[in-house]
């Protein structure tokens, strides 16, 4: 039958322990920086994120690197008026 409440949520827990213990198959997470060469101000990140535009995903608009640096400028020309500052990125877990 079905999982009730609790055991679900101890499944849950367990399911995603044993998945992070293998770094191919561990929820993706990144860290996203200034500048090239992994330099420069930085924002760990992961694909847990939900955004008003996507699931899964990290959206830059609006957002500060850690230093409280904008991720992204204003820009007309650019779709959704938004020019990113993420320069390069690094994947810490997960499949790249």
């Amino acid at each position: 039958g079905a999982l009730e409440d609790d055991e679900l949520t101890n499944f849950d827990a367990r399911s995603q322990s044993k998945i992070s213990e293998y770094w191919f198959m561990a929820p993706f997470e990144a860290t996203l920086y200034a500048e090239e060469n992994c330099a420069g101000a930085s924002k760990a990140v992961t694909a847990s994120s939900e955004e008003a535009r996507c699931k899964n995903c990290f959206d830059v608009c609006g957002k500060t690197f850690e230093d409280g640096s904008s991720m992204a400028t204003p820009d007309t020309s650019k779709p959704g008026g938004f020019a990113p500052k993420v320069r390069s990125l690094r994947v810490t877990k997960g499949a790249a």
